[in-house]
Order: structure tokens, then C-alpha cells, then sequence
């Protein structure tokens, strides 16, 4: 019988609720058919009921035990319309109900009162308005059949009094009724509303929880997991199917144990590694009703978000203090130009300004790059050719290194890329200076800077590989080579390198070192897959 409320629901969208009510008032129904048919069974000289027209009241309650087994088919289907169900089967009970009072003897059979049952069921299985309408129509049969025994000469005048009555009552009923329901609906309404708040709140909680950087491990007492994040799921390297509903011994053990630790009394929270391989990890433990909430932090990501806040601040900070550096270093060059042509001044006094002027324009390049680091903005990317822009590059810088042609060399096909093109001038710049100021040169017809152009074998994205002659660098020196302000030369500015990685990342792309057993140093710079276009856009001088 309950599977029949789902079918209904799904049918005509009532409510489950109502079809249950109007399923236990016809098994009301038939329990008071069956009291009353086994009244008359038993019935004596002196029982009451069905007194006066005994045929009429056994078919009565006949009909109405046979009306209940209907009704709970009828009810099971979920066919017809609830409303057509609901109303035709109240109709036809206050009919029975007055025709079983009839037949023994009127209003005064008490039998009458159940008519009032039959109105508070009315309002409770409709609303408040339909307990109106039933009251109504209760009291118009009540007093139809009053009517029908006073021109029958079987009733007086005074049973127009207990009719008024009747009506009293069944009125009042119904208007307490429809007070209760507008309430108990208007209760409904306001517990639905509150449902959807809480459902949408409990998922706007689990995105956003699933989404943090935080590792979140719910526990029960006995540790077990319950759920976990995407972070924590990466942190101990599981999937949700496997590591749902497990001991979390099972899962990861130097977990347990630390967690242990920390409820055995331990004053410091640890930091361990997960994995055997993996990264160190700070544990937090927070205690809730239903079990212990576990907070998993990444040490490196968080001392990498440190770094970052660190070198945005030093990065405004220096470019406010490099600002406020090129006024005086104006004066000192423009001074030391001043000096330069005097005509008195001594060979080491020329030394001395050769000297203010080469600090002087180190000093400048170091500026201009902080600068230009502090006012990098979202970059303008075009299509390039990258063959044909290299070759351009190469004689440009040829001709101010005051170089031979050969010293450059450009090997690969021509391939396309989307890049900023003043910042491939920059970081191609900075790459060749370097080898130029680090590079060995063993033979004279040798190249000294080597442009490879290729492409990935997993991605097939173009790259660049900036190579020259040298040594291998060393492990500590790799460590540090694109932290900024870090050199090994003595007149490097320790920016170089830290500004060419920031622009590749600005323009999607990645620059790093290629630990290689060649006689070479490698630098490569990995671009990002792109679409192929007619149109290119090569780079200016």
C-alpha cells in the first residue's frame, strides 16, 4: 500500500502525506464497518441500532465495508485523480452515515456523531475549506432526514433542535480544522523552504571544501573515514571508493599513528611525510561530536605562497626604491660624461671614470629590469614565426655584440607560436648575453650560441632550446638559478634568468635548465600548443 503513495506522487504530484491520511481513514472506515455489521449479528430486542429499518442498515454497512476495500484498491493505483477519490469518498460516507442514522432512529441513535469524524477527516485529507463544504452538506442531509421523519410522523418538533445542533458542531469542527490545516500547511511551507536552504547550503559547503588547498579528512571515534577532499585524496594518494568507510590504519598508518600522538597528548602537532616519497605534511586535529576533523597542510605549497607574498612585496618595494635610485644615477653619469672631456684630466683619472661609467650602467640595467618586472601587465600576444623572427633577432644582435654571423646559429624548422613578441625579445636577450658572459669558446670558427628549434614528442608543442659551450653547472648552483638576485658572475645582476622564467609563465609558457653530459648548457623554453594560421606576425628588429 505505501508503494502506492510513490506511484500517486509521481502521477499527479500530491503529496505523500495526504495519500497516507486518506489510506488510514478508509481502514477507519472499515474497522467501523465491521463493528457495526458485528453489532447486528449479535443484535438483541433492545439494541438501537438499525432498530427501525433493520434491511436499511445491514445494507448500509454493507456498502460501506465494500466502499473501504475499494478505496484502498483505488488508492493503491493512484487511479483516478486524488481529488475525485477524496471528495467522491466523503460524499459517500456522510450518505451511508445518514442513511445508517435513519434506519435507527434518527438523530437520537447517536450515530450522528460520527458525521463529525467524517468533517475533522475531510479538512485533514483536503484543507479547511473542503471541512466547510462537508459541514455544509453534513448538516443538509441531517436535515433532510429530520425533515423526511417529521412528515413521517416519527419525530417531533423538538429534533429540529438537535439538528441545530448537529450543525453547530459540525461547523465548528470544520472551522477548527481549517485553522489547524492553514497552520500545519503554512508549517509545511516554511520546513520545505527551510529543507532547500539547508540542501543548498550543505552543497555549496562540500564545493567549497572539496576545492581547498587544505587536505579535510573526516573521521568517526573509531577512525574511520567518512569523506575526504580532493587535496587529501592526493595527500595520501587514494580514491574516494577505496578509502570511504575504511580504518584509516589501513589506509595510511603514519597517519594513525600521528593522529595517536596528537590524542595521546603530544604538545606539537607533527609534520611527516604520507608517503615514502611524498610531501611533508602538517597535521591538524580538530574534535567534533561525531569524530575527530583532520586538517592535512602541504609545507612546500605553503612555504611557496610565503615566497610568492615575500617577492611581491620586496618586488614593489624595489622597484619604489629603483624609482626613486635613476635621479641620482643621472647626475653621476651625466658627471662623469663631464669629466670624460676634460682635456686636463690624467690617464688613471680616465680610468676612474671608465669605471663610474660602467657601474653606472649596471646599476641602470638593473633598475630597468626591476622596473619592468613591476610593471608587467596581461601581455598582447600574435603569431610568430619563430625561425624567421630568430633570424632577424641574430643579425640585430650580431651587430651590436659586434659579432661574426656564424657565432649564432639557428637549426629546426619554422614553427608557429602565440607569444608576446617584446617578451621573446627580452627573454631570447637575457638567454644569449648569459652564454655569451658564462660560454666557452674553444675554436674560433666555433659557435658560440646555439637556437635549436623543435617540437615536444608527447605534445608536439614547439620549444626552444638556447645552448652555448660551457660547463656543467653544479647541483647548488641549479638549486638557486632562477631564484632572483642570485649570481655567479661577478658583474651579473642576479635578475637575468628570474626575469625570463616570469615571462614565459605570463605568456603560458615554461623556461628551465637541461642537466645534460654534453659539452653544452642547455635552457630550454617549452611554448604552448597552438592552432596553426595562415597569417604571421613576425617580430620588429
Amino acid at each position: 500500500m505505501k508503494k502506492a503513495s510513490t506511484v500517486s506522487v509521481q502521477s499527479n504530484g500530491i503529496s505523500p502525506q495526504l495519500w497516507r491520511s486518506l489510506y488510514y481513514f478508509n481502514l477507519y472506515r472499515m474497522v467501523l464497518a465491521g463493528v457495526l455489521l458485528t453489532v447486528v449479528s449479535l443484535r438483541t430486542e433492545n439494541t438501537i441500532l438499525g432498530g427501525e429499518w433493520p434491511q436499511l442498515f445491514l445494507a448500509s454497512a454493507v456498502s460501506m465495508a465494500l466502499m473501504s476495500v475499494m478505496n484502498l484498491l483505488t488508492i493503491s493505483l493512484g487511479k483516478p485523480d486524488f481529488t475525485i477519490q477524496a471528495r467522491l469518498q466523503f460524499m459517500m460516507d456522510l450518505l451511508l452515515l445518514v442513511l445508517l442514522m435513519h434506519s435507527s432512529g434518527g438523530i437520537s441513535s447517536g450515530i450522528g456523531l460520527l458525521l463529525v469524524v467524517s468533517v475533522a477527516g475531510s479538512g485533514v485529507v483536503h484543507n479547511g475549506r473542503q471541512a466547510l463544504f462537508f459541514a455544509a452538506v453534513a448538516s443538509l442531509l441531517v436535515l433532510l432526514e429530520q425533515t423526511l421523519r417529521s412528515l413521517q410522523g416519527l419525530s417531533g418538533p423538538q429534533g429540529f433542535t438537535a439538528v441545530g445542533l448537529m450543525g453547530v458542531a459540525l461547523f465548528a469542527t470544520a472551522l477548527a480544522i481549517y485553522g489547524l490545516a492553514e497552520r500545519s500547511r503554512s508549517s509545511a511551507k516554511l520546513a520545505q523552504q527551510r529543507a532547500l536552504d539547508l540542501a543548498e547550503l550543505r552543497d555549496i559547503n562540500e564545493l567549497v571544501i572539496e576545492h581547498l588547498d587544505t587536505g579535510v579528512l573526516i573521521l568517526d571515534h573509531r577512525h574511520n573515514i567518512h569523506n575526504l577532499n580532493r587535496q587529501a585524496r592526493e595527500l595520501l594518494q587514494v580514491q574516494t571508493p577505496v578509502a570511504r568507510l575504511l580504518p584509516l590504519r589501513q589506509v595510511n598508518l603514519p597517519l594513525a599513528d600521528a593522529l595517536d600522538a596528537i590524542k595521546s597528548g603530544a604538545s606539537l602537532e607533527p609534520i611527516l611525510r604520507l608517503q615514502p616519497q611524498g610531501r611533508p605534511v602538517a597535521i591538524r586535529r580538530l574534535n567534533t561530536s561525531f569524530g575527530p576533523l583532520v586538517f592535512l597542510d602541504d609545507v612546500d605549497m605553503a612555504h611557496t605562497r610565503a615566497q610568492q607574498m615575500k617577492l611581491a612585496g620586496l618586488g614593489r618595494l624595489s622597484a619604489a626604491i629603483a624609482h626613486e635610485i635613476r635621479n641620482p644615477l643621472s647626475a653621476i653619469t651625466h658627471a662623469a660624461e663631464l669629466l670624460a672631456e676634460n682635456e686636463a684630466a690624467s690617464q688613471q683619472d680616465q680610468r676612474l671614470v671608465s669605471i663610474i661609467r660602467e657601474q653606472s650602467d649596471r646599476i641602470d640595467h638593473i633598475i630597468e629590469s626591476v622596473l619592468f618586472l613591476g610593471r608587467q601587465q596581461h601581455p598582447q600576444q600574435t603569431e610568430i614565426a619563430l625561425a624567421t623572427w630568430l633570424r632577424r633577432f641574430a643579425a640585430t644582435f650580431c651587430d651590436n655584440k659586434r659579432l661574426p654571423r656564424p657565432a649564432l646559429q639557428i637549426i629546426g624548422q619554422n614553427r608557429c607560436i602565440q607569444f608576446n613578441s617584446e617578451h621573446l625579445r627580452q627573454i631570447i636577450l637575457n638567454l644569449c648575453n648569459n652564454a655569451l658572459m658564462h660560454g666557452i669558446q674553444r675554436q674560433a670558427d666555433e659557435a658560440i650560441i646555439i637556437l635549436e628549434i623543435s617540437k615536444d614528442q608527447a605534445s608536439s608543442a614547439p620549444r626552444l632550446t638556447v645552448s652555448n659551450p660551457g660547463n656543467r653547472l653544479p647541483p647548488n648552483t641549479v638549486e638557486h638559478l632562477f631564484e632572483p638576485f642570485f649570481t655567479t658572475h661577478r658583474k651579473g645582476t642576479g635578475l637575468g634568468l628570474y626575469l625570463c622564467r616570469e615571462l614565459c609563465e605570463a605568456n603560458a609558457a615554461s623556461l628551465r635548465y637541461l642537466d645534460s653530459a654534453d659539452d653544452l648548457v642547455h635552457f630550454r623554453i617549452q611554448f604552448p600548443l597552438t592552432q596553426p594560421s595562415t597569417s604571421t606576425l613576425e617580430s620588429p628588429t
